[in-house]
């Protein structure tokens, strides 16, 4: 886990017990959203919606199962 999202993590005990228990898929590709960001700012924004949504025990919004009609 990189070390910048890990300080996050610290902030928010929640978060990161429900980040661990996301399936191995899961953790992937959100590390590699994370990983994919070209600028520090995106970087920053990415952990910050990483550690809101986690703490909510959700994930972000591109890797939730679309809503069935």
């Amino acid at each position: 886990m990189p070390v910048d999202l890990e300080l996050e993590f610290e902030k928010s005990l929640n978060a990161k017990t429900y980040f661990l228990s996301l399936s191995r898929s899961d953790k992937r590709n959100i590390l590699q959203w994370l990983v994919l960001a070209k600028r520090p700012e995106t970087r920053q924004n990415r952990i910050t919606e990483i550690v809101a949504l986690t703490d909510q025990t959700l994930k972000p919004k591109q890797f939730r199962a679309p809503k069935k009609a």
